[in-house]
């Protein structure tokens, strides 16, 4: 039996250090490995061991480019892996930096080839859960507030301009298991809406081992995802509004009313389509005042047969159990999350919708004139 990892992320490093050598113990065969990026940009990082029994070891490592993929690749990974086949290690945990992201870490765990093994991690270890620790007086308003991370201090590199709210969310989303301190019932509610399927847990409550699932980890680190359940959710104080429809929206009109629709909730997260761009399979994601739309695929209709092969077997499944004859695959579904007194967002977005009338003129396939996203498809073109 290869040796579990429980990874624990979080956005304040002391909390969720402490939480990290609780899930240790106090074993000499479990291991706490911690990165610190204080000086990630000056290509140097701090790595430190820390055994149950007391024992404690840190080195100073040289990077060759100083950024978080290098450190994930060039130390994190092989010094897991060096622990975790070393014959005296049955548990490690890995405490991720408070800036980092566990989806990146999970795709690199299971998809990098190390260099110095020529294997993955995943051949050497296994994760058995990731474990996400927030203080529950700070969910709301790192969500709400728009604080970039160089603003509160926090920053993975020079350019590194995400939202504090965008990274907590990102974190709590992925979690397995998400450890609240000091919440009540509202924060509490607010977890569980923001991950249905992750366990949420006090301080002191027991941390047991999850079945982890990749593929289900990295669904809930996908935005333009919105996890199954009921078109309103409640949750004490909490909520979530699921938007459904099919027809798709007139780029002018949702752009007008975009500020509104921010402004209504603290996280929300899905999937679009826009009137005059047929082919683009737009994702949705927003947390406190912004708001990003991207352009991250096609839609199967249209495609050709090939379409059909190249696409996650989600979205295959989904379109041919929701096939709509005039629109094919094509949908609209956002997710808004927040607290407080519940928006109706499904009106505000029914406005946007095209109508019978401009459907009738053609605005599925022909550009719209003034398209305030035009400059964001060039630009995803260009990419291309």
């Amino acid at each position: 039996m290869s040796t579990p990892v429980t990874i624990v992320c979080g956005p304040d490093r002391e909390p969720a250090r402490l939480v990290a050598r609780r899930l240790r113990g106090d074993a000499p065969t479990a291991v706490l490995l911690e990165h610190d990026l204080d000086q990630v940009d000056l290509g140097v990082v701090a790595r430190s061991t820390e055994r149950g029994d007391g024992r404690y070891d840190a080195t100073v490592v040289e990077l060759a480019h100083g950024c978080v993929s290098c450190t994930v690749r060039e130390d994190m990974l092989p010094s897991l892996v060096d622990l975790a086949t070393s014959g005296d290690v049955d548990h490690v945990v890995l405490l991720l930096p408070d800036v980092v992201e566990p989806a990146g870490v999970l795709e690199a765990f299971h998809g990098l080839v190390l260099a110095e093994s020529g294997r993955t991690a995943s051949q050497s270890c296994h994760v058995d859960r990731v474990v996400c620790v927030v203080r529950g007086p700070d969910l709301v308003p790192a969500l709400a507030d728009g604080l970039t991370l160089p603003e509160v201090g926090r920053t993975a590199a020079d350019a590194d301009d995400r939202l504090l709210g965008e990274l907590v969310a990102r974190q709590v989303e992925t979690a397995d298991v998400v450890v609240l301190l000091d919440a009540g019932p509202g924060e509490r509610g607010l977890a569980r809406l923001l991950n249905p399927t992750a366990r949420v847990v006090g301080a002191s409550d027991p941390v047991t081992p999850a079945t982890f699932d990749l593929d289900r980890a990295l669904d809930r680190a996908d935005p333009s995802l919105v996890p199954a359940g009921a078109d309103l959710r409640r949750d004490g104080d909490a909520w979530t509004v699921v938007w459904r429809a099919r027809r798709p929206l007139h780029p002018v009109r949702l752009h007008d009313a975009l500020e509104t629709l921010v402004a209504d909730a603290l996280r929300s997260r899905g999937t679009v389509w826009l009137a005059g761009r047929p082919d683009a399979l737009v994702g949705w994601e927003a947390t406190g005042p912004r708001l990003c739309l991207g352009h991250i695929g096609s839609w199967i209709d249209g495609g050709g047969p090939c379409s059909w092969e190249h696409v996650d077997p989600q979205r295959r499944a989904r379109a041919e159990l929701d096939w709509d004859p005039a629109f094919g695959d094509r949908y609209q579904e956002v997710a808004f999350t927040g607290v407080g007194v519940v928006p109706d967002v499904a009106a505000v977005l029914d406005t946007c919708l095209v109508t019978d009338a401009e459907l009738a003129s053609g605005a599925l396939d022909s550009p719209v004139a003034e398209d305030p996203f035009a400059d964001v498809f060039a630009h995803a073109q260009e990419v291309a």
